[in-house]
């Protein structure tokens, strides 16, 4: 992309973000964003043909960013029992928590829409950062308690302790080979 269509590309998100944060995202329409960000409907259609396709790369930025924090960094080994170690999914469980945008999508109205894209991004990127060792299942279970006990923990208002969230999550990584 040049400059001038790299730029209108941030403008478009940019201003995603600002109105997801007013409105829920499944309520903001092409013509409501095109509006807010100053630009014709055949532009917004040129950068991502369709809404999905802005909510998508939206949901794989960010989960990019949640994967690329400091203490998700690359692990060679699995723990003593060949399972993705612990202090691994308590990392990624408070990225997750310490981001607001995946929380908006999670919150939203289409919230199991939502969570299946960020669950089949977040494996993809997983799988990058343990170097591949661990079984595709493995991670996928591990984030599917994730994000089950992220929306539950989000609906019950954050009265569930985050080490309750984690022990989730590790549970459901361990439960593909029990």
């Amino acid at each position: 992309m040049d400059t001038r269509k790299e730029k209108t590309h941030k403008k478009i998100k940019d201003t995603y973000l600002k109105l997801i944060k007013k409105k829920d995202p499944s309520h903001i329409s092409a013509i409501e964003l095109c509006e807010a960000a100053e630009i014709n409907r055949s532009t917004f259609y040129d950068h991502f043909g369709y809404m999905d396709g802005l909510v998508n790369e939206v949901i794989r930025d960010q989960v990019n960013i949640i994967c690329n924090m400091e203490g998700v960094e690359k692990v060679a080994t699995s723990d003593e029992n060949g399972h993705i170690p612990r202090q691994v999914i308590e990392k990624i469980v408070n990225n997750y928590l310490n981001n607001e945008i995946i929380q908006i999508f999670l919150k939203s109205d289409r919230s199991n829409v939502y969570n299946q894209i960020i669950m089949d991004e977040q494996t993809k990127r997983t799988m990058v950062k343990l170097n591949c060792e661990f079984c595709y299942l493995r991670v996928y279970f591990m984030n599917v308690g994730l994000f089950m006990t992220l929306s539950k923990w989000l609906s019950s208002n954050k009265k569930m302790p985050i080490e309750k969230l984690i022990d989730i999550a590790y549970d459901y990584s361990i439960a593909t080979y029990k």
